[in-house]
């Protein structure tokens, strides 16, 4: 609820981040 007050969000990831997180947490924002 409250990220929906930013414009824009920056995401960062390690190398061993699985890219399934990463696309969830695009999805997740996009859904917002």
């Amino acid at each position: 609820e409250e990220l929906k007050n930013y414009k824009s969000i920056g995401i960062t990831a390690g190398a061993s981040t699985p890219d399934w997180i990463i696309s969830e947490v695009i999805e997740f924002l996009e859904s917002i």
